[in-house]
């Protein structure tokens, strides 16, 4: 067996600074964020959870319904219940007669409840208490895989995250699955638990795998 004795010279300084220059310094989170972006879907589903986020806090600034407000019920006014149980962009009596009137009145986009209550707003209040709630799950289950089970924060990251995407999900599913039942004239019903839970569980865990995938690389 032949050594070379020149293999085990130590580098020079010029040698050093080129594998320096070639190997430039990262973290685990960089490299993380690096393999997150080249995965479209885990990109996507990053970019959704942005956007409903961003929706829950602007849209009801400039809402014209309110969380509570029963659109057929006025001060000295009978109940108008023609505002009941709307389908998506119908309007009641009143409303058809202003638009007859040449007023604009902004549409109900996913309906009204059985007592006159814009949908669309009530969606968009409870995908703001399901982004409190999975973000307070988010950050005990961080602090309990870190601290208490000793994971590494990349592992402890990568499922917080998951878990946020899932309440989310959760509840966006649940919402619209109904009110897309209802829109195509179908009883709500249809949508029952066992369906929901079922379609949950398995986008669930897609998106785990798929955050696995892309920020930890398993």
């Amino acid at each position: 067996m032949h050594v070379d004795v020149d293999d085990f010279i130590p580098a020079t300084d010029a040698e050093k600074e080129y594998l320096v220059q070639m190997r430039p310094s990262s973290t685990f989170f960089k490299d993380g964020v690096k393999r997150l972006l080249k995965n479209k879907i885990a990109t996507i589903s990053l970019i959704v959870v942005i956007l409903i986020t961003l929706a829950s806090i602007i849209i009801p600034m400039f809402w014209p319904y309110s969380y509570d407000n029963m659109l057929g019920v006025r001060p000295g006014k009978p109940v108008d219940s023609s505002y009941n149980n709307l389908a998506p962009f119908q309007y009641g009596k009143t409303e058809l007669k202003a638009i007859e009137a040449g007023e604009k009145v902004f549409p109900h986009i996913f309906g009204t409840d059985a007592s006159g209550r814009d949908y669309f707003i009530r969606v968009v209040y409870g995908a703001r208490v399901s982004l409190l709630v999975g973000a307070v799950l988010s950050v005990v289950n961080y602090l309990l895989q870190v601290l208490v089970f000793g994971r590494t924060w990349l592992v402890a990251f990568t499922v917080s995250v998951a878990m946020l995407a899932t309440v989310v999900l959760s509840k966006c599913i649940g919402c619209l699955l109904p009110l897309g039942a209802k829109a195509l004239k179908l009883d709500p019903a249809l949508m029952a638990a066992p369906l929901i839970t079922t379609i949950v569980d398995t986008c669930s865990l897609l998106i785990l795998f798929l955050l696995a995938t892309a920020i930890i690389k398993i």
